[in-house]
């Protein structure tokens, strides 16, 4: 595989990183603002488990996909540089730019995140 394909490669699942990202974003603000606005519903604690499940099933499927796309990030960006060791010294600081080499502290942030919205989310829905 070429230097080129593998930039493709690192270049999409970019994208397909950053997109995971909007989408819990975009979700977690369309459920607190629906939990925000809501009020004249009687919230049962029925319904509360129930949002509380979707979300967290929500949560689990986000993690677990963000997780899958940072590992092959990781590959991905260390094949790039093992491509590109035999190039020219200024093709590898063009890369170093546009390649991050250390995805190791993303699992640690897609948790940490994750974790603290679960709490707010929680806390949102059992005050409700």
């Amino acid at each position: 595989m070429s230097c080129k394909d593998l930039l493709d490669i690192y270049f999409k699942l970019t994208t397909r990183f950053d997109f995971l990202w909007n989408f819990y974003t975009f979700f977690v603000i369309a459920l607190g603002g629906y939990i925000l606005a809501k009020d004249e519903v009687t919230w049962t604690f029925d319904n509360k488990i129930a949002i509380l499940a979707g979300y967290s099933l929500f949560v689990m499927m986000n993690i677990f996909a963000l997780i899958v796309t940072s590992k092959a990030l990781r590959a991905t960006a260390e094949a790039i540089y093992q491509c590109l060791a035999t190039s020219e010294p200024r093709d590898i600081s063009v890369v170093r730019v546009l390649v991050r080499r250390n995805h190791h502290l993303d699992n640690l942030a897609t948790f940490s995140i994750h974790g603290i919205m679960l709490m707010l989310v929680i806390t949102l829905i059992m005050f409700k």
